[in-house]
């Protein structure tokens, strides 16, 4: 878990950065310069969002581990097709501006629905002490471990869809 979360609590975490993609997303369509700022906030906020996501999932639902996690993978999927797929001809017929504006707003919506987790969350015990499970036998490392290597490939072939086609 990043060390935003450790500070700021899980929930706080996920909403400072989807606040932190709100105002990314939004000044992007001020001027160039604006531009790249908010394209690297943006790129933060993802990046954080994209570790931290299945924290909430492994916190909110521990015995639906698997099934989350692939309707978390089949969504991603399914918005990045459908924004592939809407963003050309909206910003053909609107501008490239609207299509950014139309993110924004459906960031805002997001952030809008996770508020009540972020206001009504208990303070918890540290992710790692509330989650750690002892190990029945000395582990040998991450590199001998071969669910890590089975989620490398699997991340792995998941992200390349995004490279190669």
């Amino acid at each position: 878990m990043p060390k935003t979360a450790e500070k700021l609590g899980l929930e706080r975490a996920f909403s400072v950065m989807i606040l932190l993609m709100i105002l990314g997303s939004a000044m992007r369509v001020v001027n160039t310069p604006l531009l790249y700022v908010g394209t690297l906030l943006l790129g933060i906020g993802i990046a954080h969002m994209n570790v931290l996501l299945p924290s909430v999932i492994r916190t909110y639902f521990p015995t639906k581990i698997g099934p989350m996690t692939s309707m978390f993978t089949f969504s991603m999927m399914l918005a990045t097709a459908a924004g592939a797929g809407l963003s050309a001809p909206i910003a053909a017929k609107f501008g490239w501006q609207t299509v950014i504006i139309i993110l924004s707003c459906a960031l805002l919506m997001a952030w809008i629905i996770w508020l009540p987790n972020d206001w009504f969350s208990v303070k918890q015990k540290s992710f790692s002490e509330k989650t750690h499970v002892p190990s029945k036998e000395k582990s040998n490392g991450i590199w001998r471990n071969k669910y890590a290597w089975l989620l490398l490939f699997f991340s792995g072939m998941r992200n390349q869809q995004c490279f190669i086609f």
